[in-house]
């Protein structure tokens, strides 16, 4: 199973609601990483969408410092802006080769 994280800091964080306005990128990400999710052709990904601010020690224990931040397996493929779709959908079928003993 491929774990593939989108952190952003729009919509609930914590006890209130973030504007979209404030991170558009933050949807931009989601967008282009269930894109590359999609057109991957890995079966078994795990993609969540989450809470930068609620999941803040995770996610700086992880180099996650500047939301939108995507993470495929723990790795951080890209953060503080919208991340290439191809550079993801790589990522993802690298990390399902290394889960799969293929590589």
């Amino acid at each position: 199973m491929v774990k593939v994280r989108v952190y952003r800091i729009s919509g609930r964080q914590l006890f209130f609601n973030v504007s979209g306005s404030i991170c558009e990128e933050c949807d931009l990400a989601v967008a282009a990483v269930a894109r590359a999710v999609s057109e991957s052709g890995v079966v078994g990904v795990d993609f969540r969408v989450e809470p930068w601010l609620n999941r803040l020690p995770i996610a700086l224990l992880q180099g996650a410092y500047h939301p939108p931040i995507t993470l495929v397996d723990g790795k951080v493929v890209s953060q503080g802006a919208v991340p290439d779709v191809d550079l993801v959908r790589r990522e993802i079928v690298e990390a399902s080769r290394r889960t799969n003993g293929r590589e």
